[in-house]
């Protein structure tokens, strides 16, 4: 167990995702090493449950963004209260948040914070000067795919930032949020598309792929939360494609073992900095079509560890659907190489192991 260091992460959507699961998982490890963890949020319960359950203190603050006063004041009491010999660091999972954490800071006078901020996004930096000034201003810019990164520094090509304070880490996964029900029976014949039931995922795509390949009698299990509108539009369009029959819907990811499925199914539109429902289906060992949208070629060989096809191709997806339902050997190539791959490269051990090192460096 270590003690000594100090780690307050910013968290201030309403709503829980990726980022919030991101921050959650670190928070987590970090305290089961002994550290003193806090998450400041808004006090949505949504994202406070989580970190409650988990021991993990919470401080709530408006965490309205850039130049935000009032939170950049409730973070620095809280920088206040960490002994002056004691490391600080503050993660953030937005510029604007980084902004009200070196405000915060600077009120502190604490001589040992570091304020470290992750790109979850590949849409370009602003490029203000206030904010401009911002990025020379934070410790370390980590980004979770070399896209992130090069979209980031193409932006800012001629700010000079140092080239030590930038990082590239994939995300992982928390070793705890991947659930083994060895009491489950194998769900013969049946794939699974698992992650955010939205617009930009590609769901649509999906069941028209399904709809040409009927005869296989595959059946797509659907899981993940979503709006209730938009899981009504996608039924409707599975009955006008004559596949709702074939298609299971579970308006939840909680408490599936991915490891009873044939095959995983990532159809994004939307490019993805960084998928992680890539790395659920690589952690639990299933074969997995991916789309090309973003980030996923840089971590996934097509024919290698997973079946890469292009976005919004319904033909070229119920193609790859058609191969992984008929073809054992190749499902089982598949996974063998994702896996030890995942094993390698992107495990939670690699993962907290290089953020640990980029927190104390």
């Amino acid at each position: 167990m270590e003690t000594g260091r100090t780690l307050i992460h910013i968290v201030p959507s309403n709503k829980w995702g990726g980022i919030q699961s991101y921050a959650f998982a670190i928070c987590r490890h970090f305290a089961e090493e002994g550290w003193s963890v806090s998450a400041f949020t808004r006090g949505a319960g949504a994202v406070d449950r989580h970190f409650r359950e988990a021991g993990i203190r919470i401080l709530n603050s408006p965490l309205r963004g850039s130049l935000d006063i009032t939170s950049a004041l409730d973070i620095a009491r809280a920088i206040k209260m960490t002994p002056l010999e004691e490391e600080v660091i503050i993660h953030t999972h937005r510029y604007r948040d980084a902004m009200t954490a070196i405000i915060a800071r600077r009120l502190a006078r604490h001589p040992k914070v570091k304020v470290i901020t992750t790109r979850h996004t590949l849409k370009a930096p602003r490029i203000s000067p206030l904010f401009r000034r911002l990025y020379k201003r934070i410790d370390t810019h980590i980004f979770v795919s070399d896209l992130a990164y090069d979209i980031f520094r193409k932006t800012l090509q001629k700010i000079p930032l140092n080239p030590n304070s930038l990082f590239i880490l994939r995300n992982s996964i928390y070793p705890k949020d991947i659930i083994e029900d060895n009491s489950s029976t194998k769900s013969v014949g049946t794939a699974i598309y698992f992650g955010s039931i939205v617009k930009g995922k590609g769901l649509e795509t999906l069941i028209d792929a399904l709809a040409l390949i009927k005869e296989t009698k595959l059946r797509i299990r659907i899981a993940g939360p979503g709006n209730p509108d938009y899981i009504d539009q996608l039924r409707r369009r599975a009955i006008a494609r004559n596949v709702m029959n074939q298609i299971d819907w579970k308006i939840s990811s909680d408490n599936i073992d991915l490891r009873h499925y044939l095959f995983g199914i990532d159809s994004s539109i939307t490019p993805e900095a960084c998928g992680i429902t890539n790395f659920f289906y690589m952690a639990a060992g299933i074969p997995q079509i991916a789309s090309s949208s973003g980030a996923q070629t840089e971590y996934l060989d097509n024919n290698k560890t997973a079946l890469i096809v292009p976005p919004s191709d319904a033909s070229a997806l119920a193609s790859a659907m058609r191969i992984l339902t008929e073809n054992q050997e190749l499902r089982e190539s598949l996974s063998s190489e994702a896996t030890a791959l995942y094993k390698r490269l992107l495990s939670w051990d690699v993962f907290s192991s290089s953020l640990k090192q980029i927190y104390t460096r």
